[in-house]
């Protein structure tokens, strides 16, 4: 919690939306992260029915608007093949988000 100042980004999972899909688990995310930071769209945690409160922060329930700049997925395989990749919303020449 240190590391957010007390204020931890939104938390979303989309596994449950597209199954295991094993090698292209990785490139499906991206391309919801992408879609997110385009849309500025937080995608829910399908079936999230309870959170434990010990966790620190709150993964999102449903789909809700968001001011994203910058969008992270972790995919974590078989074997150590391991990867955390960081998307950033692009500016325009006045430093808006398109």
């Amino acid at each position: 919690m240190q590391l957010f100042d007390g204020h931890p980004p939104p938390v979303s999972s989309t596994k449950r939306f597209f199954g295991h899909t094993l090698a292209a688990a990785g490139a499906i995310e991206t391309v919801v992260s992408i879609l997110a930071l385009h849309r500025q769209r937080v995608p829910a945690n399908l079936g999230l029915r309870r959170v434990d409160p010990a966790m620190g922060f709150e993964p999102i329930g449903h789909t809700s608007d968001g001011d994203l700049t910058v969008a992270m997925t972790n995919s974590f395989g078989f074997g150590g093949n391991n990867c955390s990749l960081l998307v950033e919303r692009p500016t325009d020449d006045r430093g808006q988000g398109t």
